[in-house]
């Protein structure tokens, strides 16, 4: 017996076991078609964004510098002006808050008479994001993590900082540390509760926009990133970065977008340092940026560390858990 194949069901099912995201928009931008890994990756359900305009407060992506791109800029709009196709990196927004990192691909779509009817985006995560995942699993194995935002553990940091201070010693790889505060964090837990989706959003967006080999984890109520292989400048650029992503995610609730900003202090290493010493270059960097305002990063110079007294070891205090 004869079986028919419906085109349109092959064709589905051929997209939905892609492990990149793909969606495809008409010539509006109204999304038609979502499959599986896009949910996966945006946290986004097909039922949730099929019919709507995909520059209705969905993706909200946004560029290196943190500008919204889906009104000017954005690659599928243009593939849908000129036909061309494009590729660009950016940083959607998930469904929880946070910031992904993606590359995207975006074609046309053409009738019978080679008129443009709408265009497709296929979109992954980096790398760095499939080596995260793999580190977490292994973590947990180890009861290295937090449990609330699934980083590693304050334990396992100094144990991470300690090879990297070892490693400098021996061998002089560069490495900084940059300390991340909530700012106002008092009057955003009055103001909208929550506190704990808020720190699990600020987790996700940081550990998914480091590179593979960087380690980020909390401290107390804050957040702590070791960067290997950098200068000054360059962990300087990795702190603001990090700072506009913070500021460029949000919660969905009823009646607004909650939304958050860090103070980002860094230190670079340096001959003597010692776990403590460096941390409290950064932890004295970031209180300056949470006093003057917040929502700034600033970097001690290796150059004005030097001439500044070695603070004698208190034990047990290489930074403090203070959330203010």
């Amino acid at each position: 017996m004869a079986r028919n194949l419906n085109e349109n069901v092959f064709y589905k099912e051929v997209l939905d076991n892609l492990s990149e995201g793909v969606y495809i928009v008409d010539w509006e931008r109204r999304i038609r078609f979502w499959n599986k890994a896009a949910e996966k990756i945006t946290g986004f359900t097909s039922g949730d964004v099929v019919g709507f305009f995909c520059w209705n407060d969905i993706l909200m992506h946004v560029d290196h510098a943190g500008e919204n791109i889906c009104q000017s800029q954005c690659p599928l709009a243009m593939t849908i002006e000129d036909g061309r196709p494009r590729e660009a990196e950016i940083y959607l927004h998930h469904k929880h808050g946070h910031r992904v990192p993606v590359v995207v691909k975006t074609s046309p779509l053409k009738d019978d008479s080679g008129e443009i009817v709408g265009a497709v985006e296929i979109f992954r995560d980096n790398l760095a994001a499939v080596a995260l995942r793999e580190k977490i699993e292994e973590l947990q194995g180890l009861s290295l993590l937090d449990p609330l935002t699934k980083l590693a553990n304050k334990r396992f940091m100094v144990m991470n900082l300690t090879s990297r201070i070892d490693e400098f010693k021996r061998f002089g790889w560069p490495f900084g540390v940059l300390f991340f505060c909530i700012d106002n964090m008092k009057e955003v837990r009055d103001r909208h509760g929550r506190m704990d989706e808020i720190l699990q959003m600020v987790a996700r967006t940081l550990s998914q926009n480091v590179r593979s080999y960087d380690m980020v984890g909390t401290w107390g109520r804050r957040f702590l990133v070791i960067a290997k292989n950098v200068n000054e400048k360059e962990l300087l650029e990795l702190a603001h970065k990090l700072r506009m992503l913070v500021a460029q995610s949000g919660l969905r609730s009823e009646s607004e977008s909650i939304r958050v900003t860090v103070s980002v202090g860094g230190a670079c290493a340096r001959i003597g340092d010692e776990v403590h010493t460096i941390l409290r270059r950064a932890n004295e960097t970031v209180k300056k940026c949470k006093a003057v305002g917040g929502n700034r990063a600033a970097v001690t110079s290796l150059r004005a560390a030097a001439t500044a007294e070695k603070p004698e070891p208190d034990a047990g205090d290489e930074a403090g858990d203070e959330d203010e």
